[in-house]
């Protein structure tokens, strides 16, 4: 635009005619347009703790340049459904928007929603203005980590050293982010599994974990314990350590019945010795008795029940991990049938046995090879050695007279290839023990009771 100045008016001429009018030069004065506009953004609410909550935000986008601005328009990446009320501002005018944002998952991990809007509009000139950021707003995302574990068992009671109790432990994330690094503790269980990963929040999986019998539970009756759940939220610092309900198994004792008139002995017991059950006192005929000749004599009665238990071992292991093997036979060595045929081994950190497909029956002469495998540990290799005793267990039903109950132990050692040469002491303490525990093993029915003689030291 430009500013004209007018000529001045022609003076009168008294003397003749009038003269004009003369113009003067034309002077243009430029009118500078300083199309600009300014965006103020703010929240409705400072913190969310959870996912679905709306944030509601408010914009004033106000003309502050000197020529009318059209299109104005207001943009902002992280909301939706902006609305404002006029979309032209002359001069020094404003007009409000509004918006919203609904929190995610996402923005709760993050720990804050933070977003900046822009404005742009068109001068008269035609040309749209670059957009012009608002101020940046900043809703805090408040993280509530928490974990529950909820811990049980099916095992209602247990009678016997070795019996095996499963655990079962249900963690869900009850919290509002996702936790990874979750991680479960019980100071009485061994074996606890997961399944890993990150739990996200509402979500839950499964644990399982087992504890052995131990003497000390049976000197204690029962077993209490609670496990407990840590999670690492997406701040990185780990959760405190959540605790699991009391889970509480209790001792039902084994009922000892007095002992029959045959009692298993034995001596001084060496690597798979036998127990063999002492037979009746024999006692002298009377004098007078008559003569009774081979033709007319009852045939002999068949050879006492008894069983062999041959354990043996991967003889040399020289690193932690390496496997040892172990292999159990069973032989019925007696001249009757067994029935319920059994191995302990309450060694830590032994596989299952494994006896393949058995019925736990073995006919006189008959035996059964069962497997187990062993990994060696630090505290295995320091050591030098790894010794330990098996016990084989079995009934005689088919036989009236016999032992209820006979048993037997094996056992095996390995040798680590960096210690010295191996000696295995043997004595009859802790065989004594481990058959009792052995026979213990049966469980309910009558339990024989063992007599016992120790080794002499020479």
């Amino acid at each position: 635009a430009t500013a004209v100045a007018a000529a001045p008016p022609t003076p009168a001429n008294p003397s003749g005619p009038r003269v004009g009018p003369i113009s003067s030069n034309t002077v243009t004065l430029p009118a500078v347009q300083n199309p600009t506009l300014r965006l103020v953004k703010s929240a409705d609410r400072g913190t969310v703790s959870t996912v679905g909550t709306v944030i509601t935000y408010r914009f004033t986008a106000t003309n502050i340049g000197n020529v009318t601005l059209t299109a104005v328009t207001v943009t902002d990446a992280n909301a939706t459904g902006l609305r404002c009320d006029d979309t032209t501002l002359t001069p020094g005018a404003s007009t409000a928007c509004t918006a919203t944002h609904v929190v995610t998952q996402g923005d709760l991990s993050r720990g804050s929603v933070v977003n900046v809007a822009s404005i742009t509009g068109t001068p008269p000139g035609g040309s749209v203005l670059t957009p012009i950021d608002s101020n940046t707003v900043s809703v805090t995302a408040t993280q509530a980590p928490l974990l529950r574990i909820v811990k049980s068992t099916t095992a209602s009671s247990y009678r016997v050293a070795g019996e095996v109790i499963d655990y079962v432990f249900v963690v869900t994330n009850m919290g509002n982010v996702p936790l990874s690094d979750v991680t479960v503790a019980d100071p009485n269980a061994t074996g606890i599994r997961c399944p890993g990963g990150t739990l996200a929040p509402g979500e839950s999986f499964t644990c399982t974990a087992v504890h052995v019998i131990t003497a000390a539970d049976l000197e204690r009756h029962s077993v209490t314990n609670t496990a407990s759940v840590t999670g690492r939220p997406p701040s990185g610092v780990a959760t405190a350590a959540e605790m699991s309900n009391e889970v509480v198994v209790r001792e039902v004792p084994v009922v000892v019945a007095d002992p029959p008139a045959n009692i298993v002995t034995f001596g001084s017991l060496e690597p798979t010795a036998t127990l063999v059950p002492a037979g009746p006192t024999t006692t002298s005929p009377p004098v007078n008795a008559p003569t009774v000749s081979a033709q007319t004599q009852a045939p002999a009665p068949p050879a006492p029940p008894s069983i062999k238990l041959d354990k043996r071992a991967t003889s040399e292991y020289s690193a932690v991990g390496d496997m040892v093997n172990y292999t159990f036979i069973v032989t019925n060595t007696g001249g009757t049938a067994l029935q319920g045929v059994a191995i302990a081994d309450p060694m830590d950190g032994l596989s299952a046995i494994d006896c393949g497909i058995f019925d736990g029956g073995l006919a006189a002469g008959d035996s059964v090879t069962c497997t187990a495998t062993y990994r060696v540990t630090a505290a295995d290799l320091k050591r030098g050695t790894i010794v330990n005793t098996a016990a084989a267990t079995a009934t005689t039903p088919d036989c009236a007279n016999c032992p209820k109950v006979i048993a037997v132990l094996g056992r095996s050692a390995a040798r680590s290839t960096l210690s010295a040469p191996l000696r295995i002491p043997f004595t009859g303490a802790p065989a004594i023990a481990m058959v009792t525990f052995a026979l213990l093993l049966l469980g309910g029915g009558s339990v024989l009771v063992i007599g016992s003689r120790r080794r002499r030291n020479r």
